[in-house]
């Protein structure tokens, strides 16, 4: 018998993933980038800057997003036409974002991100992949 395929609809994707941004984004504001990071990105993450680096794992993503970090200063996110769709272990999710930088002003970037769910049952931020537009 083949198993069948489990979709999961915009508002439950929704409803799973605005919590953890929120989270996240609490956390980071506070100052603790790397808590934000550890708390939120699957062991085996991938961050893809488009056109730029690649980096797999944890240790190198905190690594790389520290280095951003000092680079853009503090960011704060704007998520505009998110899009998302999922079944009972991923949930994809796509959206336009302006980054307001302190260091760099607003930036637009177009973002794609998928969530895996751990045996634990906890959804973690699996691929990060973005474009910083001209």
């Amino acid at each position: 018998m083949k198993p069948k395929f489990v979709s999961m609809i915009y508002l439950e994707a929704e409803a799973i993933l605005k919590p953890m941004y929120d989270a996240m984004e609490s956390t980071y504001d506070a100052g603790d980038l790397t808590k934000a990071l550890n708390d939120y990105f699957h062991d085996d993450g991938v961050v893809v800057h488009k056109g730029v680096i690649v980096q797999y794992g944890k240790k190198s993503i905190i690594e790389n997003f520290s280095k951003m970090a000092e680079e853009w200063g503090k960011v704060k996110f704007e998520r505009k036409h998110q899009k998302y769709d999922g079944c009972d272990r991923l949930i994809f999710t796509t959206f336009d974002a302006i980054v307001d930088s302190s260091k760099k002003g607003k930036q637009k970037a177009k973002i794609l991100q998928i969530f895996k769910k751990d045996d634990d049952g906890k959804w973690k931020l699996y691929h990060d992949e973005f474009e910083i537009l001209k």
